[in-house]
């Protein structure tokens, strides 16, 4: 499987930065216009606080539950620059994060399957829920 691969860029469609998948880009034209750097724009201000790079706006408070048996190796890795450790004491771990957006952080949750609870906040436990829901129909 091919890495997948996102550019910044100014969309004309939206009239703003966006994040576009370059594997998704079938035709290039090679334009005589010269774009000015924008001064006031900062890739990392762009990006901020979100889970990987596409941010949505508003910050959450998540807070995560990994049973003992992934708590080590989540634990073991540095996922974002926000992220607190805390082992409890029946050998589980809580991590905390503020990232900028539900979107992706929700992919990555759901890849740990039923070793992780979402404590915090509801939006983000009912929206695994409805994902998982519409898993176990698909799959019955």
């Amino acid at each position: 499987m091919a890495k997948e691969i996102n550019i910044l860029g100014m969309s004309s469609m939206h009239a703003s930065v966006r994040t576009f998948k370059l594997n998704r880009i079938k035709k290039l034209e090679l334009l005589t216009q010269r774009f000015v750097e924008d001064e006031k724009f900062n890739v990392h201000d762009y990006t901020g606080r979100a889970w990987s790079m596409i941010p949505e706006g508003r910050i959450h408070n998540i807070e995560l539950r990994f049973s003992r048996k992934v708590a080590k190796n989540v634990a073991e890795v540095q996922w974002h620059a926000t992220q607190k450790n805390y082992f409890n004491d029946d050998g589980t771990l809580t991590v905390n994060f503020r990232v900028d957006g539900l979107g992706e952080i929700t992919w990555w949750i759901l890849g740990y399957g039923d070793q992780v609870e979402v404590i915090a906040p509801a939006a983000l436990r009912k929206k695994i829920a409805k994902t998982a829901q519409r898993m176990v129909e698909k799959n019955t």
